[in-house]
């Protein structure tokens, strides 16, 4: 018998969708050990459903860093080259993400439960694995498996953050600091910030991350700068550093789409002379900073990095 098609939910179904991302939001966020025979048995399952024999060896690890290690010395005998990215994206990219499934997943356990339950059916060992497992790396006759995480944190909109130590962590101590969902280098969370050295991070959302975690005015304090021109929250500042000597900061303030109020600071020209070494063009005021700001968007932002001479 043909199924009737959907051609619109019903308010049930739709009221369902937030108990789904929920219940799967939970999913990804878990820190609670995997459960070995369950993810095992739903791995051969997967297997079986893409018409492959099941491993006949599971293979556990504490990390997706160990995980793909594992990857390499079971195909070559050796870890991956330090710095070769191609060699370790080959296994990432191949992988199945357990539990890290749940954002895509999400959506075919929605599906399957208001009825298209033939049509997800051969999707069921991935969704149930988002419970019960990490990574895993699938090979002929063995699958490596990845712990689910032990640590996790993150901010009210459910970005990786934690503004003191590691936002994720596995057992084996592999991990990443982040801030608002912010991959920052490990200086900026583990060590006092030297506002120099922030003036000079090439990465604009870094930058704007660490300002964020350390707060706008202590850093403008720290630098002791002088105001330029100030108009709706955003301003021009003179400072001098020891490091390179005078230069200006644009600073903008905006709101997210959370209503949550942003800063940041661009180093900028102070001299028409440098604007149109920049650009080729010039505001008409350099000292107004409504005109400056202007400028910044006609401008690649890789030509407004501070470099130390």
């Amino acid at each position: 018998m043909k199924k009737e098609k959907i051609t619109k939910l019903t308010s049930e179904q739709e009221a369902y969708c937030d108990t789904i991302v929920a219940s799967f939001i939970e999913k990804g966020l878990c820190t609670n050990k995997a459960n070995r025979v369950l993810a095992e048995r739903y791995i051969s399952e997967a297997y079986v459903i893409a018409e492959l024999a099941p491993p006949k060896e599971f293979v556990w690890v504490n990390s997706v860093l160990e995980g793909v290690e594992k990857c390499f010395e079971l195909e070559y005998g050796r870890p991956p080259r330090k710095g070769d990215a191609a060699e370790v994206n080959q296994y990432l990219s191949n992988a199945g993400y357990g539990q890290h499934d749940a954002p895509w997943i999400a959506f075919y356990k929605y599906l399957y439960d208001i009825g298209l339950t033939e049509e997800i059916n051969d999707l069921l060992p991935l969704i149930n694995l988002t419970d019960h497992c990490g990574w895993w790396f699938p090979f002929d006759n063995v699958c490596v498996c990845v712990e689910k995480l032990p640590h996790i944190s993150t901010d009210e909109q459910g970005n990786l953050h934690n503004v003191s130590q590691m936002a994720f962590k596995y057992a084996d101590g592999f991990g990443g600091y982040y801030l608002n969902g912010v991959a920052v280098p490990e200086k900026y969370i583990t060590k006092p910030v030297d506002p120099e050295e922030l003036l000079r991070e090439p990465n604009a959302e870094v930058r704007m991350a660490v300002i964020q975690k350390e707060g706008f005015d202590k850093i403008i304090d720290k630098l002791d700068a002088k105001v330029v021109d100030e108009d709706g929250g955003n301003a021009l500042y003179d400072v001098l550093l020891s490091s390179i000597g005078e230069i200006r900061l644009l600073k903008l303030s905006w709101d997210d789409m959370f209503s949550t109020r942003k800063r940041t600071f661009l180093p900028v020209p102070r001299t028409k002379e440098e604007f149109l070494a920049v650009s080729g063009t010039c505001p008409t005021d350099i000292n107004n900073v409504e005109q400056v700001r202007l400028w910044t968007m006609h401008c690649e932002s890789d030509d407004m990095i501070l470099e130390e001479t």
